[in-house]
């Protein structure tokens, strides 16, 4: 159940770039597809909705606006996991530059993420990945919480992951 329309008109401009002018909607109100993608879950819920608009020229496009995933669930049955209260938001800052937050609950916990970066491939990005007692496995040989402080971050010269993920309850049968 949902709905993709977009529009983009170029106009000619003496001397110069061709001018934009443009939206883009997405509103997708069941994430259940996602389960025709993987079989690796299911009882997936939640929506998704992007609200962007187009401007400047061709050399220097503008873009604004935000895509949101909202209300979030799914279970991963060979983690043993139940999703829930998920929520991202991506938001243009700019043509180049975007902020990204968002958040996830397993258990009695929540990770939760942060960050800023460029779009291009090789331009600068940082997230940070947070969370306390997130239930991260429940099969019955393991039950499994963590506790992440994670930063990620990528350069010209690579990507870089530092932080710690500490384990504050693992209950794991080794029978």
């Amino acid at each position: 159940d949902g709905r993709v329309d977009g529009r983009l008109t170029l106009s000619p401009m003496e001397g110069g770039s061709p001018a934009l002018d443009g939206t883009l909607k997405i509103d997708i109100n069941s994430m259940a597809f996602l389960e025709l993608i993987t079989s690796e879950v299911s009882n997936t819920q939640g929506s998704l909705h992007a609200d962007y608009t187009i401007a400047g020229t061709l050399d220097a496009p503008r873009v604004n606006g935000a895509l949101t995933l909202a209300d979030f669930a799914t279970e991963v049955p060979t983690a043993g996991l139940k999703l829930s209260d998920g929520s991202v938001r991506l938001r243009a800052t700019d043509s180049e530059h975007f902020e990204i937050d968002g958040s996830l609950t397993s258990g009695s916990g929540t990770l939760s993420i942060a960050g800023q970066g460029e779009l291009a491939m090789r331009a600068p990005l940082t997230l940070s990945i947070k969370g306390e007692n997130f239930l991260a496995a429940a099969i019955p040989a393991a039950k499994v919480f963590i506790s992440p402080d994670l930063s990620i971050e990528r350069t010209a010269d690579g990507v870089s992951v530092s932080g710690k993920i500490t384990i504050p309850t693992a209950d794991v049968d080794l029978a």
